[in-house]
């Protein structure tokens, strides 16, 4: 909805909310603040300002919540803060509140809006810059990278004196319409594994308004963390045997966590290598880790349909979505499986892993294969403009969730 051309705030003073003057396009505003400070705004996804809509979910709750928890920590640093909306919340505890983006017009924007935290216009993957504060929040950020695991692992290592994580995303839906940049949206176990893959141990996890999703944990002491590292660039450089040595490692590991991420990326060595035995024993045993992870049955699912067993394909995938009807890999094995038997079910199977991975232009390639063969020209055209969107906004496109 386009705003207003001149919008009224709370008030005029300085750290008040701004007045709002339409700029040159209905996506442009211009921030008039009582300090006399002046800031461009675009309305979009990345970021909701103060006293307007727009496609950005709201996230005060997610910082009330954390307030709500009680925790004291002496510096709190927000990654990602944006307009600087959930400052205000911070600053209401005992710490020190610093606030850190990437955009300079958002920093800009938050300085005016909240004078009294600190500021830092910086990447927080910067690997030359050292971060302050002992308890980061990422809020609203992690669905729009293209990788978030490398994000989170920059906090872990930037922030010498850290002693927890807060991060907070939309819940995942399998009717979800996400807006360009939003790539993802988060169930508990993908947040989770989030988390493990990027050196945390996740201690609770609680949902805000039925809407965002909030999961708090600490730096985890465990050194198996530096193996899944080891494995997971072994793996992507093809060098098997260092690859094994370091998922062994993980697996003697005390973190069950650690040992699904492990067991996941090993059994998908074996599948590549075509040794389907060792990959359904690898996935066998992390089903009897953790029977609430959909990921392990999803991929047994795929090696029943390698294996030419599609009746087993399907009542595994049907498995894995009841555990997380909301997951990537399930919705995409149940898509696979059903394939060549319930074409309408694959259909609707595909449409829910576009609406989980819109930017994963392999699956809306096959999403678009199935609309055409089911006489639905319209839907495929509307998937692969949107995929295109995805290009255009983002830079980049995912190509390996199917596989």
């Amino acid at each position: 909805m386009r705003p207003p051309a001149n919008t009224a705030g709370k008030g005029s003073k300085a750290g008040g909310d701004p007045t709002y003057v339409q700029g040159r396009n209905r996506s442009e505003l211009i921030a008039h603040f009582g300090s006399g400070t002046t800031v461009q705004v675009e309305l979009g996804r990345r970021r909701r300002y103060p006293g307007l809509t727009g496609p950005a979910p709201p996230t005060h709750g997610c910082y009330r919540k954390f307030a709500e928890l009680g925790l004291t920590f002496g510096h709190l640093l927000d990654v990602g803060c944006g307009a600087g909306t959930g400052l205000q919340w911070l600053l209401q505890s005992k710490s020190r509140v610093t606030g850190l983006d990437i955009e300079g017009r958002a920093v800009a924007f938050a300085k005016a809006y909240v004078p009294e935290a600190e500021l830092l216009h910086a990447d927080v993957q910067a690997r030359r810059i050292k971060l302050p504060g002992e308890a980061v929040l990422v809020v609203d950020l992690l669905g729009l990278l293209s990788d978030p695991v490398s994000l989170l692992r920059s906090v872990s290592q930037q922030v010498p004196n850290l002693q927890a994580v807060f991060v907070a995303e939309p819940i995942a839906r399998g009717d979800q319409i996400l807006i360009p940049p939003a790539r993802r949206a988060f169930g508990v176990v993908a947040l989770q594994s989030l988390l493990t893959r990027s050196g945390f141990e996740v201690d609770d996890c609680v949902t805000v308004e039925g809407q965002m999703l909030c999961v708090i944990g600490h730096p985890t002491r465990e050194p198996a963390l530096e193996s899944l590292m080891q494995a997971e660039r072994a793996y992507l450089s093809h060098q098997t045997q260092p690859f094994l040595e370091a998922c062994q490692s993980v697996l003697k590991s005390k973190s069950p966590r650690l040992c699904i991420e492990a067991a996941l990326l090993e059994a998908r060595l074996w599948f590549d290598l075509g040794q389907l035995d060792h990959s359904i024993a690898v996935l066998s045993d992390a089903v009897a880790w953790e029977p609430n992870d959909p990921r392990p049955l999803a991929g047994l699912s795929r090696l029943a349909l390698s294996s030419g067993n599609q009746d087993q394909a399907i009542r595994l995938a049907e498995a894995a979505t009841r555990t997380d009807p909301a997951d990537l890999s399930a919705a995409c094995s149940l898509a696979l499986a059903y394939a060549g038997v319930e074409e309408n079910r694959s259909f609707n199977a595909w449409k829910t892993a576009n609406a989980l991975a819109p930017d994963d232009a392999s699956i809306a390639r096959l999403l678009c294969a199935v609309a055409l063969a089911e006489g639905r020209p319209n839907d495929g055209l509307l998937v692969m403009d949107r995929l295109a969107q995805y290009e255009r906004r983002t830079g980049g496109l995912d190509h390996d969730n199917v596989l």
